[in-house]
């Protein structure tokens, strides 16, 4: 219902976009109350209304400076995990950034915005395991949907993972685990057959495999991802 009641009228409702941003993120962030819509028995929640409203207004509302507004919001609501609420505050956003990433089409339209994402990576050693799965799952994304194939511009990432399995403390080290498993899931779902793809995946996982040998809850966490 939030898509039909937006998708089509962009030229009507344009200026009520900061509205509608607006009210999505007061339903991502406030207390999640649950309801039913009517005569269909599907239970909803005020999150998975915010999520679906993000969505609707990144699909719609295509300029620049709107999805720009979209994806910096989402990025915000990832930094409130402290609470109850905010733990699912957070998971609700991560959620919906996941989803708008969701496939090659997608990850094109997000590129521009990629450095907004990108930022996540500097909470993601403090954050649940459930967090920062999903945070690894969306920049693994951005590498293997990328749009230019050359190796390089992966750079980012593998650096991002070679620090995290490197570091003495274990807790960023599980972290580096868990982000590891993301990408080679991703890069052997993708494309299996491709040299470059195996080259990419295979040498993440052996680096992950032999610096989680030195610790065993890093082992552990690596172990319980694959």
């Amino acid at each position: 219902f939030v898509k039909r009641a937006i998708q089509g009228f962009r030229a009507v409702l344009e200026y009520l976009f900061p509205l509608f941003q607006g009210l999505a993120g007061e339903l991502i962030s406030g207390e999640n109350v649950g309801f039913s819509k009517a005569k269909m028995g599907i239970l909803l929640s005020h999150r998975h209304v915010g999520k679906a409203l993000y969505q609707t207004l990144f699909s719609e509302f295509s300029d620049p400076y709107f999805r720009q507004e979209v994806i910096v919001a989402l990025v915000m609501h990832c930094g409130s995990a402290d609470s109850k609420e905010g733990h699912f505050e957070t998971q609700s956003a991560l959620e919906c950034l996941n989803e708008l990433a969701s496939n090659r089409d997608n990850i094109l339209a997000m590129e521009p915005f990629a450095e907004f994402v990108k930022t996540l990576i500097h909470s993601s050693p403090q954050m649940q395991f459930s967090h920062a799965r999903l945070v690894f799952s969306l920049l693994s994304r951005f590498v293997v949907y990328r749009s230019n194939p050359d190796e390089a511009a992966a750079a980012w990432f593998h650096l991002v993972l070679r620090k995290l399995l490197t570091m003495p403390c274990d807790s960023k080290r599980m972290v580096g685990a868990i982000g590891s498993v993301q990408f080679v899931k991703l890069q052997c779902l993708d494309d299996p057959t491709s040299s470059q793809s195996h080259d990419e995946w295979r040498n993440v996982f052996d680096l992950a495999l032999s610096t989680c040998r030195v610790s065993p809850s890093a082992l552990m966490v690596f172990c319980e991802e694959l």
